[in-house]
């Protein structure tokens, strides 16, 4: 937060917040779908993204073509084709909804134009040029959007987020609760997940979970905050040691061993 500042000297007092670890403060990043939040109006291509559940930093950079999403390295064969063909036809609805006035915006057109029309009666009416929008820079507004969505009752969770008290979730699993550990809720998924017994097949516990958090480190936050030339990772890479302690919280046999289970029992000797 920034206060006014003294009124003759213009100095400002800044303050921040963050967690308090050893004595020193750790600052959190904030994470893409909070950042994404703070808007009032996205772009096309930006309101796709969140309705369908893709990160706006992956799209791509060439905004002379339509807009696309840049490959993940984890995509392959049917799972980046369904990724990228429900992202295309969501931007179209939208386009198509905006051409048709069914979804407000403010539009914004491709290139040069050299035509114009009248939209509405000729006392209230607007002129406007002829041509296609720009997915990449036509503003919907936020609030718009939602009521829109709902209208065609679809509630995507990026802006129909779940209210945790109503789903019961306790309150340490719940991202918006003051008090919210990211390391803990980690701990505690990872804990529930082994609730699949294919995921500690042949392993111990905390490797099973250390490999189920290293799949989905960005989604409990357990990155580096900082670069480290001499350890040669950079701010957001995996955190490796922030695994391995939410899963050491979450064992529940630290001596090692994988858990017995019908495969590692030795049949009883047969009586001669």
């Amino acid at each position: 937060m920034v206060n006014p500042g003294h009124p003759l000297t213009g100095w400002r007092v800044f303050s921040f917040q963050g967690v308090i670890q050893g004595g020193a403060v750790d600052f959190q990043i904030m994470s893409e779908w909070d950042a994404m939040r703070i808007a009032d109006v996205l772009t096309i291509a930006e309101a796709a993204c969140c309705i369908v559940g893709i990160p706006t930093t992956r799209l791509g950079h060439n905004t002379t073509i339509g807009p696309y999403l840049s490959q993940e390295p984890w995509e392959r064969d049917n799972g980046q084709d369904e990724c990228h063909g429900v992202f295309h036809r969501v931007v179209e609805a939208l386009r198509n909804s905006v051409k048709a006035g069914k979804l407000p915006a403010m539009k914004i057109y491709q290139g040069e134009y050299h035509h114009i029309r009248m939209v509405g009666d000729a006392s209230e009416g607007c002129w406007e040029p002829v041509g296609d929008i720009d997915a990449w820079a036509t503003l919907i507004d936020v609030d718009v959007l939602k009521s829109w969505l709902e209208s065609r009752n679809l509630r995507p969770a990026f802006f129909f987020p779940p209210d945790a008290s109503a789903s019961g979730e306790p309150d340490y699993l719940n991202p918006n609760h003051p008090r919210y550990s990211p390391k803990l809720a980690a701990a505690v998924r990872a804990w529930q997940a082994t609730e699949d017994e294919n995921l500690l097949r042949g392993k111990n516990p905390a490797t099973a979970m250390i490999e189920w958090l290293e799949t989905r480190y960005k989604e409990f936050g357990l990155v580096h905050r900082q670069d480290n030339s001499k350890s040669g990772y950079k701010t957001g890479d995996r955190n490796g040691g922030a695994i391995k302690q939410a899963a050491q919280v979450a064992n529940w046999m630290p001596d090692g061993g994988a858990p017995k289970s019908v495969a590692n029992v030795n049949p009883p000797t047969p009586k001669a």
